[in-house]
């Protein structure tokens, strides 16, 4: 995720008692943070730079079974590219 998301999530909402987890998108760690229970999971559709690809389907399925949200954001892919409402973000 972007450097000034990453430090709003880790800092600004730490300190105001968000528990935030960190997961690499396209492995099973972030799938089993999502089990764990979350009530909002902010995913890169596409990474930059890495260019790693996260299965919105999948994480969408397993986000709506556990009540959380899911928010993409697809910058790298466009909507040209990529719609993620229509994979499943809410």
């Amino acid at each position: 995720m972007f450097g000034r998301s990453f430090k709003f999530a880790s800092d600004f909402l730490r300190s105001w008692g968000v528990n935030v987890r960190v997961a690499e998108p396209g492995n099973e760690d972030l799938l089993n943070k999502i089990e764990q229970g979350a009530d909002m999971v902010f995913v890169e559709s596409i990474t930059n730079p890495l260019l790693r690809v996260a299965d919105l389907e999948k994480i969408s399925k397993i986000c709506k079974e556990k009540g959380s949200l899911l928010v993409v954001d697809s910058t790298f892919a466009t909507p040209i590219n990529q719609t993620p409402l229509s994979l499943g973000a809410t």
